[in-house]
């Protein structure tokens, strides 16, 4: 991407591993939105949404994904910044993944984190008041 599209590629999401991307929710649960912004990358944090839910908490489904160049070019076609390309960027992106897993003689593999985010909406009746659980417990 750097190569072909240089100017996605410098506002691509930088990698983070399982445990930066837990550290970065923990630091930031207090805020469901500054949650869902850190995951994503995207500047949707809102200061008025901790107040208007509790705490954020968050499963995650790490997976290792296998493709041959072919799934990956189609995977890639269904992504958001497929459509910004050229037809000449996109048919360089497409030559050099099959250069890649023809050099590597193998599936070309990459991994992902699928995130549940939940947070428990704030009761109207306890502003201020810690967020209390179906169990009683708070939260």
């Amino acid at each position: 991407m750097a190569r072909i599209a240089p100017d996605l590629a410098a506002a691509w999401p930088r990698y983070r591993n399982l445990d930066r991307t837990l550290a970065g929710v923990a630091a930031r649960r207090s805020n469901v939105s500054e949650v869902w912004a850190w995951l994503g990358s995207y500047e949707i944090a809102r200061a008025y949404a901790a107040r208007l839910f509790c705490e954020a908490n968050v499963a995650t489904m790490p997976a290792r994904l296998e493709h041959t160049s072919d799934a990956l070019n189609r995977l890639l076609g269904t992504m958001s910044f497929w459509a910004r390309l050229s037809p000449r960027q996109r048919d360089a992106l497409v030559a050099d993944n099959h250069a890649i897993h023809q050099r590597l003689g193998r599936p070309i593999r990459s991994s992902t984190v699928a995130c549940l985010v939940t947070a428990r909406r704030t009761p109207r009746t306890s502003a201020g008041r810690p967020c209390v659980g179906i169990d009683g417990l708070s939260l």
